[in-house]
């Protein structure tokens, strides 16, 4: 009886996380780069996602400029962080991916 609780309430719950979970799919190219290096952690694997999909589309040299745009608003965000800050930050998107995988 308290296995089927357990379970149930791990698939509600799995279930209500992914029906929080951030669209990206809709945005543009422009509002992910915007977003660079300000995505909240429980968004950031979301986020990553859409970027890896969208890159697996474009041309070679189209992705090459998408990512460094990408890399250059990242660290304009991250280049007005202390140094605590951006660990803090940092460790909060490495949980989540890891909870999420």
């Amino acid at each position: 009886m308290k296995t089927k609780t357990i379970l149930s309430l791990a698939l509600i719950s799995t279930l209500i996380s992914g029906a929080l979970a951030a669209d990206y799919s809709k945005a543009s190219n422009e509002e992910l780069i915007k977003l660079s290096g300000k995505v909240a952690p429980k968004d950031y694997p979301d986020y990553r996602m859409e970027i890896h999909k969208r890159m697996q589309e474009m041309k070679v040299k189209d992705a090459r400029v998408f990512r460094d745009r990408l890399r250059e608003s990242h660290q304009n965000a991250y280049g007005n962080m202390t140094h605590k800050e951006y660990l803090e930050h940092h460790n909060a998107l490495c949980e989540e991916v890891q909870r999420r995988l």
